[in-house]
């Protein structure tokens, strides 16, 4: 008898078809294949007896709910070791814990999001509701940033409230770090930090 627990991974996909996502922009955000994205929709549907796509992806959207209480947070693994910038490291962390919101600027493939993620992954423990990820990196809309931060946190879509809004009140009270960057595609789709 197949199981009917749904993975964390599962449940991942379910979110991202709330925001009524195809199967090559969820594969994009969560590094996996569009073959595996398949495969988890296609076992989500099994698993919670709906007919189609489309039912998984309304279910999705009607249930709103908040980071997990338990989770520590999501940061992607990075690829290699993250060596160096040593003075640039102890300057971002200092910021984050002076400063709400801290922005690093620089040209494009320069390593920000790179260094971003290893500063994030080195004070995760500091927030109480982890540290989280969201690659912009996918958007081709700028008014998609909110759906995408929410997506990350698992906030789906509630009736008459916009995104940000909805978001604005899952996060009240929380302390965690959100880290926006953009990561690029290598060769083979495979995602790589800068």
């Amino acid at each position: 008898m197949p199981s009917s627990v749904v993975s964390a991974r599962e449940a991942d996909v379910l979110a991202l078809l709330g925001e009524h996502l195809g199967n090559a922009e969820i594969a994009a955000r969560l590094f996996i294949s569009v073959r595996t994205v398949e495969s988890h929709v296609s076992s989500l549907s099994r698993k919670l007896e709906v007919p189609d796509r489309r039912a998984l992806s309304r279910r999705a959207a009607a249930s709103s709910r908040g980071p997990a209480p338990d989770a520590a947070g999501r940061l992607p693994a990075p690829l290699t070791t993250f060596v160096g910038r040593g003075r640039e490291r102890e300057e971002l962390e200092t910021a984050l814990r002076t400063h709400q919101q801290v922005t690093a600027v620089g040209p494009g493939g320069v390593g920000k999001t790179r260094l971003a993620l290893a500063v994030a992954a080195d004070v995760t423990d500091d927030f109480v509701d982890g540290a989280w990820f969201v690659d912009l990196a996918p958007l081709t809309d700028p008014g998609r940033v909110d759906a995408a931060v929410a997506a990350a946190v698992h906030v789906g879509e509630q009736s008459g409230r916009g995104p940000a809004e909805v978001l604005t009140a899952a996060l009240a009270g929380r302390e965690a770090l959100l880290v926006l960057g953009q990561l690029r595609a290598r060769e083979g789709g495979r995602r790589a930090f800068p």
